[in-house]
């Protein structure tokens, strides 16, 4: 009797989180950003330095399972040549909370998460909380304007009074992959 409940109340609770679909605007977001055959690549001559040697930064994103996330990477390149990747990312609908999440995995152990929100027609805003290996935190915005083949991504720092502050403005091209 008691196995019987237990089965019961855990296939009830499955089929509540399968009936939670993502809102349009994030299935939209999510089929944008991942048809599994294009990238997004962004000039970045205006911050290149001494420090920053990258030409262009792309980012690929690719279907999670079921068409329910994306899995993305950042890369830098030098003169068409991919160098390394810098950061990992992870998009995807939490049905529990309603809310949609990006969490980024850094290269040197930074990791980032937060809630992705619509922000007007065409536009989102994600506001994270990056946690350093020495444990240092640091709250990032960025803003996104999505159009047909380009997104106009703005970096932001939010600072403790709540207000942020412009870091840096990327074109992301979307390109077929290879080129």
């Amino acid at each position: 009797m008691l196995f019987s409940r237990v089965l019961t109340l855990a296939i009830v609770s499955v089929s509540l989180d399968v009936s939670a679909e993502p809102p349009d605007w994030f299935q939209e977001n999510l089929e944008r950003l991942a048809p599994g055959d294009s990238i997004w690549a962004a000039d970045n001559s205006a911050y290149q330095s001494d420090s920053e040697l990258f030409d262009t930064y792309v980012m690929e994103w690719n279907w999670g399972i079921g068409r329910q996330s994306a899995i993305g990477r950042l890369y830098g390149m030098i003169d068409g040549k991919e160098v390394r990747t810098l950061w990992e990312f992870r998009m995807y609908w939490h049905s529990g909370d309603q809310s949609a999440y990006v969490q980024q995995f850094g290269a040197d152990g930074t990791f980032g998460t937060g809630t992705l929100t619509p922000d007007g027609d065409n536009k989102d805003r994600l506001e994270q909380i990056f946690y350093s290996p020495a444990g240092n935190l640091r709250e990032v915005g960025h803003v996104t304007e999505h159009h047909a083949s380009s997104n106009v991504g703005t970096s932001y720092d939010i600072l403790p009074d709540g207000s942020w502050q412009e870091r840096r403005s990327y074109v992301w091209q979307r390109k077929p992959k290879g080129n």
